[in-house]
């Protein structure tokens, strides 16, 4: 849509990025492209743009430390990921350091559940430095974002899994800070990270029940991984005192829906609908953290919800065809939203390699299943991180 001619600022909002350290297993290390998105966008108006970067940004999560994923992470630990992040997306950050020194230009980084790390000052320190912007330039509002009637935050604090209480961020451990991840982030680390080397190309598949159709093998092991987990320390959860595998009622009803169920789905089921329905100030809300792209309006009130910016697949035998990328523009007057849509790009070229065949990876799958041959996953983490030096 051109610019109304109304509008005195544009808002764009750009969710689930999740670029990491680089290799195979990085979601998205054509992030370069994306910097060129933005910096085309800042070019194409003299009006004042939010770049709102919506949750997800970096993919902390899957990022290692010293080869492993740690769950006690204090302010050391989110620093050195963020420098391996740093590292393996130069050009992105530098397309970010443009935007940061770019006259009536702003950057917000709101929490998602795969960049918690944001909440540390150090980290917050770190990436400002990086990208030689102010503290006007360059803001860190926290789980949410807002600006006169438009309202934005990632979603995950909607999914009782990967919900963080705000007014209680971090934990403590040996005596410093730790983030207080929730069980969601922390059953991910526990049991879906070791089995990276097999399944990561598998995440990026859609539509899920399609994949699992063609692969049931996957859901039976992810299911029987997990229930196994529970089986093992839900008792512990329930009743211990262990701060970060503590969960609340609603998490515990969740996990018991999605085991009875077999839906491993993010989700934040109505949030957003019963937000801008019950709360006056709102007429538009944003949200990420699905990675599908949808619109909901009821009479001036929208609701939408942006796609993702790694790469993702919709899979046809064994050919892979890259999904778009999907963001919002929001116009603004003043504080009030005058039109808000989803802006669609192709997906940029993926480097040589990046995607194998899902049924390849068959065999393994069932070699898992059959013995829970972990130690298989660990042959297969010598031969990920050969395939990543030669990938670059």
């Amino acid at each position: 849509m051109d610019q109304p001619s109304r509008a005195d600022r544009l808002v764009v909002v750009v969710s689930d990025v999740e670029i990491g350290a680089g290799g195979v297993t990085d979601d998205f290390p054509q992030s370069e492209f994306l910097g060129q998105v933005l910096l085309k966008t800042r070019q194409d108006t003299d009006l004042p743009i939010d770049f709102v970067f919506n949750g997800d940004t970096f993919d902390f999560l899957k990022t290692r430390v010293s080869g492993r994923w740690p769950l006690q992470i204090t302010a050391d630990l989110a620093v050195a990921k963020l420098v391996n992040i740093m590292r393996a997306h130069e050009a992105f950050f530098d397309a970010l350091h443009t935007l940061a020194s770019s006259a009536e230009t702003r950057l917000h980084f709101v929490v998602g559940n795969h960049d918690p790390e944001l909440v540390f000052e150090q980290v917050q320190r770190v990436l400002r430095r990086r990208l030689g912007g102010s503290l006007e330039s360059i803001n860190f509002p926290g789980f949410i974002w807002r600006f006169g009637d438009l309202h934005v935050e990632h979603g995950s604090q909607a999914d009782p899994l990967f919900r963080v209480d705000p007014s209680k961020p971090f934990g403590t451990h040996r005596g410093r800070p730790m983030l207080a991840l929730p069980w969601g982030s922390v059953a991910i680390l526990e049991v879906a990270m070791p089995m990276q080397p097999v399944l990561y190309h598998f995440d990026r598949v859609k539509p899920r029940d399609v994949l699992v159709a063609q692969v049931p093998e996957l859901q039976e092991l992810l299911t029987g991984l997990y229930y196994q987990y529970w089986k093992e320390h839900g008792a512990g959860w329930l009743l211990g005192d262990d701060q970060l595998k503590r969960l609340s009622w609603s998490a515990f009803k969740e996990i018991v829906y999605r085991f009875g169920t077999r839906d491993l789905k993010v989700s934040f089921g109505d949030h957003f609908c019963k937000l801008v329905e019950g709360d006056g100030r709102i007429k538009v809300a944003i949200g990420g953290h699905t990675h599908s792209p949808s619109v909901w309006t009821k009479a001036d009130r929208r609701v939408l919800t942006t796609g993702c910016w790694r790469n993702e697949f919709v899979m046809e035998g064994d050919r892979f065809e890259s999904l778009p990328r999907v963001h919002a523009h929001v116009w603004m007057e003043g504080e009030r939203s005058l039109h808000a849509t989803l802006v669609e790009h192709a997906a940029p070229p993926l480097p040589k390699g990046y995607v194998p065949p899902v049924h390849k990876q068959l065999p393994k799958l069932r070699e898992l299943l059959a013995d829970g041959d972990l130690e298989g996953v660990e042959r297969a983490w010598t031969r990920q991180e050969t395939l990543d030096k030669t990938l670059g």
